[in-house]
């Protein structure tokens, strides 16, 4: 398998700046407050947690944006593994500096 990296690399480029899984619709304060603590292996402790800030719904959505999250991060582990696989070749074509 060959792998173009100039190419990659517009790629990389190109892409825009954004959350890997779109947040629409999610309640704020679980994502700020509970989700993303909580992804930073931080301490939640319930005396913290405003129960009023969010519904028994919110967290079904956030418990859907998590799934999506963990299962792009599963794509870029297989992609990370592809690269790491892929040996080095030798130019056809010399080139100078």
């Amino acid at each position: 398998m060959r792998l173009d990296l100039e190419l990659l690399s517009i790629r990389f480029s190109q892409k825009k700046e954004e959350p890997p899984v779109p947040q629409d619709g999610l309640n704020a304060y679980l994502l700020e407050n509970i989700l993303t603590p909580a992804l930073d292996s931080k301490d939640i402790y319930l005396k913290d947690i405003d129960f009023t800030a969010f519904d028994v719904d919110d967290i079904d959505e956030l418990e859907d944006y998590y799934n999506q999250l963990y299962s792009r991060g599963q794509g870029l582990d297989q992609f990370i593994q592809t690269v790491a696989q892929t040996l080095p070749s030798a130019s056809s074509v010399r080139s100078f500096c």
